[in-house]
């Protein structure tokens, strides 16, 4: 999950009115965890996606190229 949207999710448990306090904290506990173990899965997750990508500039230099093309003006029109 993203990070906002769990924060959101953290909040309104801790706003609402028929949740017990210790039934919020169990969920709090559970959910940090959850972020805990997304943080850990992504940072290992990256080195393996530069590898992916440096792998498919190599093999597809061209297409490489194409998409580049794509994204840089996509990000000079704001998208």
């Amino acid at each position: 999950m993203i990070k906002k949207e769990m924060r959101e999710l953290i909040d309104s448990i801790n706003q609402a009115d028929d949740i017990s306090a210790e039934r919020k904290v169990e969920l709090n506990k559970i959910l940090n965890a959850l972020m805990t173990e997304e943080n850990a899965e992504l940072k290992k997750s990256v080195p393996k996606f530069n590898g992916l990508i440096h792998e498919f500039e190599a093999s597809h230099p061209d297409i490489a190229a194409i998409i580049n093309r794509i994204s840089m003006m996509l990000s000079s029109i704001g998208v």
